[in-house]
């Protein structure tokens, strides 16, 4: 029979959309996103880990410390 639950793989996959879509926007600080997506912060450093290995430039503002993902270049 198939199942129809999402395997935590998908789950995965879908936070790391949401975290990077959200970084696209505005700037947010690890605890913001955490909240958000309703995870750990070690859970948000991990995603942030997957996505700087795929070549997602993940930039930290030194002001307030937020995080975000500048715009591609065209």
């Amino acid at each position: 029979m198939i199942s129809t639950a999402p395997r935590r793989a998908d789950l995965r996959v879908v936070r790391i959309i949401k975290c990077l879509r959200m970084l696209q926007g505005a700037c947010y600080s690890v605890d913001d996103l955490a909240a958000r997506l309703s995870v750990s912060r070690r859970t948000v450093y991990r995603d942030l880990r997957l996505l700087g290995a795929a070549g997602v430039p993940v930039v930290r503002r030194m002001a307030d410390r937020g995080l975000h993902v500048p715009p591609a270049p065209l």
